[in-house]
């Protein structure tokens, strides 16, 4: 049985003893960030009270009035039919819910039907301090007030503090405070609390992180298809989670979500090394280590050869780089073992929120091949059968490393490179050399497979033959940034044919489609082409200033400039809705432009 079990009971018990006609409790659950303090309040002890209750947080509240505008409003948005004909005065608020009826043409006849807002202008119609309609509420409703440690800094807490003794002392309400004591603004706000706290709360409550059961509870609320995959991962997620030291239970949804939406998808039950990184994954951005994906393109083995070469224990021949450590602690931390596995595209499922299907089956799920020569080798090292094998049989290893990595059909520039930089450590380990015409060899076979189109190298695997010679992720750099050009080149070419040929529907259905293009167009002068005919061309403002006020907003996250291209887009529709001479029906399309891109914003 868990402690919050005990402090469930003893909270029912409380507020189950109200008694009619005295003043109430105030009862504050604590504890930090991510334990499940709302959720315990909502799922667990709500249900078992039996009580009327009414939920409101004060993130965010800046003064008093919008405390006690919120508390009242919340209790008629959760069912506020006791309210109807109590007062005189309620006529009158009747009377602005017609009077806002009417307005937006719904049928509401009642201050509960009516949304948030409508609510709240309805009750300021009550010439009545909302604290003071509070005689009006049953007495068995229990408050509860969460966030109390994010209010506003322009809000003194004593306020806070001092409306909810109105509601217990003089109002007679039993009211429940949700807060963590550690992330009060500022020491002298914490003080003020500690102060008032001591006058008002009657009973404390601390609610310890307990993930195992929250995520029970998470997934036993899932579809029946999905829940029953996720539950297979439950002891992974619990493991990775504890391993890393998060005990937050915001992760654990974060992560159920993420493998509800890759179930969604149809796809099967992912291996468990690809259920750790994105757990790993999930706890590293909540904490806003927002790292690049290259820096997770390395696996278990190259973090033991630096190890080993670097000293780390003991009688290594170099230093330790800033990334070699990062990637160590990051490996320590989550106690990934030799079969750490990155996934690209679970990568940018948690990054980015996309989820590709196709994407995701070809990494997780690749089809079984024939295994090379090459990977057989590199699963000989990355196994550590050599660690038992004499300093000859090491390089004889690393030389049958280097000659599999000539073959073209070894399988992919990442793998080659991978191969050779094996073969290097090993060398070095077992006190021997690759030589430079070997090394030279797999690079023009590394480059040669990547300037066709091989992909799978990365820039993070660095290769030196000779100290003047350029690393081959330099080259890899230079060759894209000139492949990047031509296909600019040619994307605003061949848009701006198409606008200057009365084609921009063509074109716009192609930013649509292949947002990469849009960008490309963007890159060689598309916004210094567009800009000035947006005054005169027509079909351009309704069909590619559209497309692209699209295309800049999806791509907000992924493209550092999306955001001041988007900017630079509404303002010139603006500047040209404005000119002088404007035909007015290209005034009114590009009004209809404007109210499409400021929608998507």
């Amino acid at each position: 049985m868990s402690i919050n079990d005990d402090v469930k009971k003893t909270l029912v018990r409380l507020l189950s003893a109200k008694r009619e006609g005295g003043p109430g409790s105030v009862s504050l659950i604590t504890g930090p960030w991510g334990a499940g303090k709302t959720h315990f309040w909502k799922k667990e002890v709500v249900p078992a009270l039996g009580r009327r209750t009414s939920y409101v947080s004060v993130f965010g509240i800046e003064s008093s009035n919008q405390l006690k505008s919120r508390l009242f409003t919340r209790l008629v948005m959760d069912g506020g039919n006791w309210l109807e004909g109590r007062i005189g005065a309620v006529k009158q608020a009747e009377k602005a819910v017609g009077f806002i009826s009417r307005l937006t043409g719904r049928t509401s006849t009642t201050v509960a039907g009516l949304g948030e807002a409508s609510v709240s202008y309805a009750l300021s119609k009550i010439p009545l301090d909302p604290l003071e309609m509070m005689d009006l509420v049953p007495r068995d409703t229990v408050f509860c007030v969460d966030d109390v440690e994010r209010v506003s800094s322009k809000y003194k807490i004593e306020e806070l503090l001092g409306i909810v003794n109105v509601l217990s002392e003089h109002k007679g309400f039993d009211v429940v405070l949700i807060c963590n004591e550690e992330h009060m603004s500022s020491s002298e706000r914490l003080g003020a609390y500690k102060v008032y706290k001591e006058k008002v709360v009657s009973t404390q409550h601390l609610i310890v992180p307990d993930v195992e059961v929250i995520l029970d509870g998470m997934i036993a609320r899932l579809d029946g298809d999905v829940r029953a995959k996720v539950e297979v991962h439950r002891k992974v997620v619990l493991d990775v989670l504890s391993r890393s030291g998060s005990s937050n239970m915001r992760n654990a949804r974060r992560v159920l979500d993420h493998l509800a939406v890759v179930y969604g998808l149809g796809l099967p039950a992912l291996p468990d090394a690809a259920v750790e990184i994105l757990v790993a994954l999930v706890v590293e951005l909540a904490e806003g280590l927002d790292r690049e994906p290259d820096f997770y393109s390395f696996d278990a083995t190259y973090v033991r050869f630096s190890d080993a070469l670097s000293g780390v224990h003991g009688g290594g021949r170099r230093e330790i780089s800033d990334l070699e450590k990062a990637r160590r602690a990051f490996l320590e931390r989550f106690k990934f073992g030799s079969g750490f596995v990155f996934s690209a595209a679970l990568f940018r499922l948690v990054r980015h929120g996309a989820a590709d299907a196709a994407l995701i089956k070809a990494e997780l799920f690749p089809v079984v091949k024939v295994e090379t020569r090459l990977g057989q080798l590199i699963a000989e090292v990355s196994g550590e059968r050599w660690t038992s094998g004499t300093a000859e049989q090491v390089l004889e290893l690393a030389r049958n490393l280097v000659e599999a990595a000539k073959d073209r059909e070894s399988g992919g520039a990442g793998r080659v490179l991978k191969a050779i930089q094996y073969a290097v450590m090993l060398s070095d380990f077992a006190g021997g050399e690759v030589s430079d015409q070997d090394v030279a060899t797999v690079k023009r076979q590394v480059l040669f497979l990547a300037q066709n189109g091989d992909d799978s190298i990365s820039d993070n695997y660095e290769l030196l033959s000779g100290n003047r010679d350029p690393r081959i992720s330099d080259i890899l750099i230079d060759y894209r940034m000139e492949l990047r050009k031509q296909l600019v080149l040619e994307a605003f070419t061949h848009c701006k044919m198409l606008i200057q040929a009365g084609s921009s529907v063509k074109v716009a259905d192609e930013f649509r489609r292949n947002g990469e293009m849009a960008r490309y167009f963007v890159e060689g002068g598309g916004m210094e082409f567009i800009l000035p005919r947006l005054a005169s061309d027509a079909a351009m403002v309704s069909s590619v200033a559209v497309a692209l006020g699209r295309v800049f907003e999806v791509w907000s996250s992924a493209w550092p400039d999306a955001k001041k291209h988007l900017n630079q887009l509404v303002e010139g529709l603006e500047r040209a809705q404005q000119e002088s001479g404007i035909d007015r029906m290209q005034a009114w399309r590009i009004g209809r432009a404007l109210d499409s891109i400021r929608r998507e914003r």
